[in-house]
């Protein structure tokens, strides 16, 4: 069975012009996810404060109340699930640092960037991106990981 040719949407003569555009066109997508990641860096740090928030004032409980092991109340039910891994940094926080919540906030920026990471490795490898296609893909991840909204 013979296939027609697919015409080509850009015609040749412009495609050096195209791939100029395509290329800054993915730089100012590339610098709109930095930028983003900048803005949620400087937000975390101006809105900063020391005050216990929801679930920080469970490790304050668990330290000032009756004396339980540690894996005791890692595993205890909070509403419907389990959070051992949130409670191991909190608990890390009040003993490490003193209860600041500068560590889990750290820990947090620090995992989105490590999803980012991952992402953009499968974009590479198994999407096998390239070019104005991954820096594209780069900028846009971050904005949607680090939205502020």
């Amino acid at each position: 069975m013979d296939t027609l040719p697919i015409p080509a949407i850009i015609p040749k003569g412009n495609r050096s012009s195209t791939s100029f555009a395509a290329s800054l066109l993915s730089y100012l997508t590339l610098a709109g996810g930095v930028g983003t990641i900048g803005a949620v860096a400087y937000f975390v740090v101006r809105s900063y404060t020391c005050l216990p928030f929801w679930d920080s004032w469970s490790v304050s409980i668990f330290l000032a109340g009756p004396k339980r092991s540690v894996l005791e109340w890692l595993w205890a039910q909070h509403n419907e699930h389990r959070i051992p891994l949130s409670k191991i940094v909190l608990w890390l926080d009040y003993r490490l640092f003193h209860g600041m919540d500068v560590f889990p906030r750290c820990c947090i920026f620090l995992a989105q960037l490590m999803l980012l990471s991952v992402l953009l490795c499968a974009f590479a490898t198994l999407g096998k991106m390239r070019g104005p296609l991954l820096r594209s893909a780069a900028g846009i991840s971050a904005v949607c990981l680090f939205s502020t909204a």
